[in-house]
């Protein structure tokens, strides 16, 4: 059997794109400098899940690497924080607490400074469940005003997405107006149709 990977988990959900701090590249950079300032050992391995919700475990990044936990081959799962896992404190609390020890594999979260290695035969209590707490609430608090603000942009008719409808163009206030070029071939499509 190959030697278990450490597992590097990368998650941005769609309202993440408006925060650099959280993007890809950056969670990227943030744990292959753990992995080479800590000296993980082993073949390192990346999951990605770009633009997906971490309210729930349907992922396919999450679900392939789980599958490889439960097959024994991960020896160490890294994320930037508990977040980027899950923002479900129950759930995410159930595979921090129950499912990686039985399988013996180590959890890093990085900007968290937690590492399951030091609490062994212990979760991290209170701390631990603070910062699930505090990570969900951020989610939900997030995620209420991005949509709070989207809501108000469409109320004073701004754009409310980076791109338009083919047919359209943003004006510099940000409002959508007709694009008489683009407009013109619209119009001979539903001419055609």
């Amino acid at each position: 059997m190959a030697e278990p990977i450490i597992a590097k988990y990368i998650r941005l959900s769609l309202d993440d794109r408006y925060t650099d701090s959280m993007s890809i590249e950056s969670q990227r950079l943030l744990l292959d400098k753990y992995i080479l300032d800590t000296n993980l050992n082993g073949p390192v391995r990346e999951f990605i899940d770009n633009g997906f919700s971490g309210a729930n475990f349907e992922r396919p990044g999450v679900q392939e690497l789980l599958e490889l936990v439960r097959d024994g081959r991960v020896a160490c799962i890294l994320v930037k924080d508990f977040s980027r896992f899950g923002r479900n404190a129950i759930e995410t609390g159930y595979f921090i607490e129950r499912v990686f020890p039985l399988y013996r594999v180590r959890f890093i979260s990085v900007s968290d400074h937690f590492d399951s290695a030091q609490h062994d035969g212990d979760t991290g209590g209170m701390e631990m469940a603070f910062q699930f707490l505090m990570s969900e609430y951020y989610s939900r608090d997030l995620s209420k005003k991005i949509s709070s603000a989207k809501r108000e942009k469409a109320r004073r008719g701004e754009a409310v997405t980076k791109n338009c409808a083919f047919g359209y163009r943003l004006n510099k206030d940000r409002k959508m107006i007709i694009d008489e070029e683009a407009a013109e071939t619209v119009r001979n499509i539903f001419e055609m149709y």
